[in-house]
C-alpha cells in the first residue's frame, strides 16, 4: 500500500460538464444520467461518457483510463485498526453483505478503496475481503505507517475495477483472434516503472477462444484472465497488428475524487513511470501539479502521440519545469498550455536519486 501525499489541483465539475458538452459536438463523448444534489438549491448531473479510441494499422496507442467502472459505495471512516498485515477500515453500522467486494480466488481484487479527504487523501488500494462493517485491506511492514493516518470522518469510495471483461467484453474493437500465434490486437501491460528510455512488458493479453487469453500461458475458453484489474493510475498500450485501422471505446462514469500516484527513484539511474490521469477531458500541463515533485530538470514528463503510426513509439516531446515555467527539449518558450488529451497514456521520469517515494495528487474540487 503507498504513502500519501498532497499536491492540489483544481477542476469544477462545471467545467468538466462544459467540455464533455463541447466534446459531445463531435460525437466522441456521449453524456447523462441521474441527478444528484451538492447543495440544497444546486443540482448536477451525475455525467457517464464514452470516448473513442483509434487503432491506426500496424501501430501502438499508448492510453489510460479516463473514468471509472462504476461506484460501488461512499461512505466515511469511523476507525482503523491493524490484523497483522492487513488494515481493517472500521465502518458504523453493518452497510455491507459479507464478502461483497471479496478478491477471487483466481487471485483478482474485484474492488478497491480511495481516500477522498484526509492525510491519505489520493490514496487507494485493492480491496482483499470484507465483512458487514469493515473493508479489509492486505498490506505489510509498513501498513502500520498508514492505519496510524486515518482519523475517524476520512470520506472514502469504492469502486468496482476496470478489468479487461469489463473494458472490452468481446475484445479491443471486438476483434477474436483466429489463430493465438497471429494476433491482430495485443494489450501490453507495461511495468509500472521501466529503465528510462524504456517500456518493460508486465503482461501481454488478447482475446481468443471467446475470452481474454494471456500470452506465455495455454489458450482456455475458461480462462480468468478477463478478471486481470488495471489500476487506477495505469497506463496501456493497445497494438493492432493488422492491417486495418480500427476504432475502441472507453466507457464509464466521470469521477471527481482526487488520485495519488506513486513515483519512486533508483539511485543507477532515471525511472520512467507509465501512468495515467484519469480525467475525462484534455488537461494542460500546466494544471497537472507536477511542479511540486519535479525537483531538477532530469525529472521529465514524456507525452506520446495517439494518431501517429508505428511501434514501440518514442514520445513526440519532453516537458520539464524550470524556474516558473514549462519548457520542451529543443524549443524555447512557455509550453504549460500543451495539453495532455483525455485517454492519454504518459510517463513520468524522475532522475536518479535516492530517498523516498513521492506521491502525485491529482485532485478536482467542486463548485462551493
Amino acid at each position: 500500500m503507498p504513502r500519501y501525499g498532497y499536491n492540489p489541483n483544481s477542476y469544477t465539475i462545471m467545467k468538466i460538464k462544459r467540455e464533455i458538452r463541447n466534446t459531445i459536438a463531435t460525437g466522441c463523448v456521449l453524456a447523462s444520467v441521474f441527478a444528484g444534489s451538492l447543495k440544497a438549491d444546486e443540482v448536477y448531473s451525475q455525467i457517464v461518457g464514452a470516448v473513442a479510441i483509434d487503432l491506426p494499422a500496424s501501430s501502438d496507442v499508448i492510453v489510460s483510463f479516463p473514468f471509472k467502472r462504476g461506484t460501488a459505495y461512499k461512505g466515511s471512516v469511523e476507525s482503523a485498526t491493524l490484523d497483522g498485515f492487513n488494515m481493517n477500515l472500521n465502518i458504523a453500522g453493518a452497510p455491507f453483505q459479507g464478502d461483497q467486494f471479496q478478491t477471487a480466488d483466481d487471485g483478482f481484487s474485484s474492488h478497491y478503496v480511495q481516500f477522498e479527504t484526509g492525510n491519505l487523501k489520493g490514496l487507494w488500494a485493492d480491496i482483499s475481503s470484507n465483512t458487514t462493517g469493515a473493508i479489509v485491506i492486505e498490506g505489510d511492514e509498513d501498513i502500520g505507517d498508514f492505519q496510524s493516518q486515518v482519523t475517524s470522518g476520512d470520506l472514502f469510495t469504492v469502486y468496482s475495477q476496470w478489468t479487461l471483461d469489463a473494458a472490452f467484453p468481446n475484445g479491443v474493437a471486438s476483434t477474436e483472434e483466429a489463430e493465438a500465434g497471429l494476433r491482430t490486437i495485443e494489450v501490453i501491460v507495461p511495468s509500472y516503472d521501466s529503465p528510462a528510455g524504456s517500456m518493460t512488458a508486465e503482461a501481454i493479453y488478447f482475446y481468443a477462444d471467446g475470452a481474454w487469453q494471456k500470452f506465455g500461458a495455454a489458450l482456455s475458453s475458461d480462462s480468468p484472465f478477463g478478471q486481470a484489474a488495471f489500476a487506477p493510475d495505469q497506463a496501456a498500450v493497445i497494438r493492432n497488428n493488422g492491417g486495418d485501422a480500427l476504432t475502441g471505446y472507453f466507457f464509464g462514469e466521470v469521477s471527481t475524487a482526487p488520485i495519488a500516484i506513486e513515483l519512486g527513484m533508483d539511485a543507477s539511474g532515471a525511472i520512467d513511470h507509465f501512468v495515467g490521469i484519469g480525467r475525462p477531458l484534455d488537461v494542460a500541463i500546466e494544471d497537472l501539479g507536477l511542479e511540486s515533485i519535479f525537483t531538477s530538470t532530469d525529472d521529465r514528463l514524456l507525452v506520446y502521440s495517439l494518431d501517429a503510426s508505428g511501434k514501440n513509439k518514442t514520445p513526440v516531446a519532453e516537458y520539464y519545469y524550470e524556474s516558473t515555467s514549462w519548457k520542451k527539449d529543443g524549443s524555447a518558450g512557455d509550453f504549460g498550455s500543451d495539453v495532455v488529451a483525455v485517454n492519454m497514456g504518459i510517463a513520468v521520469r524522475k532522475a536518479a536519486g535516492t530517498g523516498d517515494d513521492v506521491y502525485w495528487v491529482n485532485e478536482w474540487s467542486l463548485p462551493q
